[in-house]
């Protein structure tokens, strides 16, 4: 009689982990990731640009463990010529390797106009890198 309890027992955590496990594969992949600010460890803006056209910024991330994925820059241009940037990767969530690498980006700023732009390159110690740049 006991073995039979017993015998249930498993039975049901068998199904039990069969529905946790069907029920995971219809999850949205999504649900997996998360997006994260990056650290800033160097940025290379052009100080002049001869003609207005499509400019960009060059710059140094760091990706913090090998969950760290795909660069995923944000730019606002907001008023009085300021362009910020927020370096974000898209990190999987679970078990990671341990480790850090640089990467090297260049970050498209779009069609500018003549003028003066301060580039603002934000970071994920709450620090900026503040630049000055002007297309001609």
């Amino acid at each position: 009689m006991k073995s039979v309890k017993f015998f249930e027992l498993i039975i049901l955590a068998l199904i039990g982990s069969l529905l946790v496990a069907l029920a995971g594969a219809n999850a949205d992949p999504l649900d997996d990731f998360m997006i994260k600010p990056l650290q800033v460890n160097y940025a290379d803006v052009p100080p002049t640009v001869d003609r207005p056209a499509s400019a960009s910024v060059s710059m140094t991330v760091l990706f913090a463990n090998s969950c760290y994925q795909i660069f995923q820059p944000r730019v606002q241009k907001g008023p009085s010529n300021v362009i910020e940037i927020f370096p974000y990767a898209t990190v999987k969530k679970g078990m990671c390797a341990q480790y850090t690498r640089t990467l090297n980006e260049a970050v498209d700023l779009g069609m500018l106009q003549q003028g003066d732009y301060l580039v603002r390159i934000h970071s994920a110690d709450g620090s900026s890198i503040d630049n000055k740049m002007t297309i001609r």
